[in-house]
This record gives structure tokens, sequence and C-alpha cells, in this order.
């Protein structure tokens, strides 16, 4: 297989190349908060690092400590009851279980239905595990939600999983519940398995999201992430979090890819999932760099959407989105991702937008407002 170049990278070496030559780049393309990491998180892994002096290999499945903090915040959070033996695995940052799922759930030549734009690994790691991505388009027609009746039966009668992510990455939609109970009887109706990808689920603005968990754990897998939630992504943690048989498979494939995440870090994890204050500190923040941000978008001409969840902003632009890009990096120094780069394949659903990440100090997205207002882009 050929691997191409993570999209990512090709915009990175273009910034490393213009700070170089001194020039004050705001990067808001690639979602990897630049913000200080919570006091509990800091305190737990300082602790942790004491307390484990003397330690082997973790847990494949995890920690114990972890599993059961994970299962307190599914059940305060969601209201769903896990059992921290059976429902439940760690995971070296949710990046790595989206993409090592297909390993575990595919044969050569199955299909997985994937929604686009969103997480290239989602995928990726299907087309790695020798199966066949059926890509669902997000378009904003339809409300940025996949319309899964659109989907070929040839297609179902190979297809083995569903993945959907809400709190979106990158169109910031908020899944309505009537759409999670719809995915789930879908999934359940067709024998296939629901991979939940719920890594912003703590990050909203106006309707707080529900988990695919609260519509019954059989058949359903959701996948969470300390790096949003407690800006841990320098950490790798993360979990799933579901039906038995899917965390059996997961820890069967992880005894012979990974030795767990450090004892330490789960320490800390699980210190991040038992304390709410810093999750609800984190949510005002992005809700106050999200207004500023908009404030400077639209005072340049653009249209970006007001956002529901997540750490992103969707704008819709009038030209060809790398073009965009690439024209409001010389002009302004600041960074967004082509919505095209976010697409899997042949789909062009996010052609003709372009994300911004709120990643940045604060001080830093105002300025990046500032300049946005000063040279208008369109």
């Amino acid at each position: 297989m050929q691997l191409e170049k993570y999209p990512f990278a090709v915009l990175e070496d273009r910034v490393a190349q213009m700070r170089q030559a001194g020039e004050d780049v705001i990067d808001l393309g690639v979602g990897s908060p630049k913000l200080e990491v919570p006091d509990v998180v800091v305190e737990a892994a300082q602790q942790g690092l004491l307390r484990h002096r003397r330690s082997g290999y973790p847990q494949y499945e995890g920690s114990k400590v972890f599993r059961e903090a994970a299962a307190q915040f599914l059940e305060r959070r969601f209201g769903v009851k896990a059992d921290p033996t059976g429902n439940i695995i760690a995971a070296i940052g949710s990046k790595e279980l989206i993409f090592h799922l297909p390993f575990a759930l595919l044969d050569a030549g199955d299909a997985a239905l994937v929604t686009s734009p969103g997480y290239a690994p989602a995928w990726r790691g299907v087309h790695f595990a020798g199966g066949v991505a059926h890509i669902l388009p997000l378009r904003k027609e339809n409300g940025f939600l996949p319309d899964l009746s659109a989907v070929p039966q040839a297609i179902l009668n190979r297809a083995r999983y569903l993945y959907i992510n809400y709190p979106s990455n990158p169109t910031t939609r908020v899944a309505p519940s009537d759409f999670l109970e719809e995915a789930v009887a879908f999934c359940r109706r067709h024998n296939l398995w629901l991979v939940s990808d719920e890594a912003y689920i703590d990050i909203w603005f106006k309707e707080k999201p529900k988990s695919a968990l609260q519509f019954g754990l059989d058949g359903i897998i959701s996948v969470f992430s300390l790096s949003k939630r407690s800006l841990m992504a320098n950490y790798r943690i993360g979990f799933a979090a579901g039906d038995e048989r899917l965390i059996k498979a997961l820890r069967r494939l992880k005894t012979n890819i990974d030795s767990g995440p450090p004892d330490f870090v789960q320490d800390a994890a699980a210190a991040a999932l038992l304390d709410e204050k810093h999750s609800e500190k984190l949510r005002l923040m992005w809700r106050q760099m999200a207004d500023v941000l908009l404030d400077g978008l639209r005072s340049a001409g653009l249209s970006p959407l007001e956002p529901e969840g997540t750490f992103y902003i969707w704008c819709e632009v009038k030209e060809n989105d790398v073009d965009f890009a690439l024209k409001l990096l010389e002009r302004t120094g600041v960074v967004c991702m082509p919505g095209s780069w976010l697409c899997a394949g042949g789909d062009r659903s996010g052609a003709g937008w372009v994300r911004f990440a709120l990643v940045e100090p604060f001080e830093r997205i105002e300025e990046a407002a500032a300049r946005l207002k000063a040279k208008k882009v369109v």
C-alpha cells in the first residue's frame, strides 16, 4: 500500500517556511490545543509518577482505577451503567482506537460505512485492514447528517459497522436525539456494529449532546478522548465503552499491538474524568473564543456557521477551499484547514469549506480576529 502524505503535514511545511522567514503565523489549522493542561491533571500525573516508581507494563485493558473512573463518568454524564471490567477498555488516545478498530471487526473485502468530511483515521484504518470504506457524505442540505437510506443493498450485504462522529469534526453539528435513535435502529436492523466517535462530547454550546450508549450497549461502542475534554493531547489517553463483545475483540487486538497507556497517565486521566469544574471552564472558554473569531470572520465578509459543539468553526467560502486557505495564510498569517483535505478519497462534500481550530491561547484568537477584520479576504 502506498502511503499518502497526511494533509496536515503539507500545511505544516508551508507554515514552517514562513516562520523560518520570521513571519508571525497563527495556526488554527490542526486541531491540537496549545493551551495549559488543567491543574487537576498535572497534580494527578505527578502523584502517579511517584506511586508507580516500581511498575511493569500496564494492563492491556487499562488500570482498574482508570476504568472505574470512566464508568463513573458515563453514569454521571449520560446515566449509562457500564461494567468497568466488561464494557470499558483504555486506549493510547482515540486515534489509536479508531484506526485499529477495523482490524478487530473486518475481514478482507468487508465494508465499513464511514462519514466524510471527518477524521482520516476512520477510513484509513479500514483501508489498512484490507476493507472497503463506503463513504457517507455530510452536506449542508442534509444538516450534516448521513443519509442512511441511500446505502446500496450490495454495500449493506458486505458492511460490518457504521462509524459516526458527533459532535462533528469538522461541521460542529451536534446529532439530534432522533438521528442517534435512527442510527442505532439502522445498525440493529442490518446487523451492523455502531461505532460512535464522541471525542468532543463535552464541548457544546447549545444542546447538550447525547451518547449513543444511551440507547443501550448492545452492538454499540463509543470512543472517548481526554485530548479534548481535558487538554491531554500530549498524554495520549482515551477509552472505549460499549458492547462486551466489542471490548473483548479490541482487547485481543491490543495484546498484539501495544502494552497500554502508562499507569501515571491513566491516574491523571481518572482524576480528569472525575472532575467537571475544569471541563465546564474549558467549554466556556471555547464559547468565548468562538464568538471572537466569528466576529472577525464575518467582518472579513465570510459566512461561518454558528458552531453547535467542538472547538472548530466551519466556514463556507465562494472559491476553491485550498486556494482560499493559501490566500488567507499569505494575506493574514492565519492558518485554516481546507475542507477538501478532510474528505475521504473522491468525496467532495467538504470542498468549498474551511475549518478554523480554536487551539491557540485567547489572545492569539483575538489577534487572528483583528487581522481578519483589517483585511477583507473575499
